[in-house]
This record gives C-alpha cells, sequence and structure tokens, in this order.
C-alpha cells in the first residue's frame, strides 16, 4: 500500500485538528473507505477527483497529494509528455533554490507550447517549486 499518501493524510489530520469521521464529512467520502486506506488495507483512491476532496479537506495542495498517492496530476500531464522535462528531473538538474523561477518558467513556456492555458494560469498562480515535485515525485 503506499506509505507515502497515508503519512500525508494522517499528517494533514493531525496539523487541521480532525478526526477521520471529520474528514470523511468535509470530504463526502465513506469513513469505512478512508479507514482502510490509512490502515493500510486498501489503495489511495484510484479516480483523481477522490484524492482531491481528501486535499481540499485538509487543506493540502491538490497535486501534492495526487503525487504521494503515485500519479501524476491530470492538469500537469501535458507538461509531463515532454521527454525533456522528464530527462530534466531525473538528471537532477531541476532542483531548487537559484533555478526555482527559471524552472517555473520552464514549465509555463511547456503549457503555453501545449495551449493549455489552465496548466499556464496554475502554473503562475502558485509556486511550483519543481525541486519540491521531484522530491515528491521519489
Amino acid at each position: 500500500m503506499n506509505n507515502h499518501f497515508n503519512s500525508e493524510v494522517k499528517k494533514g489530520l493531525k496539523d487541521k485538528g480532525i478526526s477521520m469521521r471529520e474528514l470523511a464529512r468535509k470530504s463526502g467520502l465513506d469513513v469505512s473507505f478512508l479507514s482502510k486506506i490509512l490502515s493500510g488495507r486498501r489503495n489511495p483512491p484510484r479516480k483523481e477527483k477522490a484524492i482531491n476532496k481528501i486535499a481540499r479537506a485538509l487543506d493540502i495542495r491538490e497535486e501534492r497529494l495526487v503525487f504521494a498517492a503515485g500519479r501524476i496530476p491530470k492538469k500537469l500531464i501535458p507538461v509531463f509528455k515532454d521527454v525533456r522535462t522528464i530527462d530534466r528531473l531525473l538528471s537532477g538538474k531541476l532542483q531548487s533554490g537559484k533555478e526555482k523561477g527559471s524552472q517555473v518558467a520552464q514549465l509555463d513556456v511547456a503549457a503555453k507550447k501545449k495551449k493549455n492555458k489552465r496548466i499556464n494560469q496554475d502554473i503562475k498562480k502558485s509556486p511550483l517549486g519543481v525541486g519540491r515535485l521531484e522530491d515528491t515525485l521519489l
């Protein structure tokens, strides 16, 4: 089962100070479903929509929780279709600090090339921090 997803959700529960029942109520998901996931008897939800509901209920970035579940967020798939982006991630060339601004710019350019306005807007709205993205992928 996915320990990274479980730990992210458990940390979110603790940070938010809510119970699993409260998470179930806020996310609209069944409490027994969440219990099985967090106990490791079931994998994280398959549907990104369900993962996003959990993330919103816990005030966690949706993309972070989707990555923790071992998936690529749908709105970032066009960016990851560019083999060069994957090569840069795997080679460690996209890491942190000074390169952060240029990394976001690179992803912005990739989004524009794909003509996906929603991805472009999302990238501009938040500091993506590809170094954090790489950490989440590993």
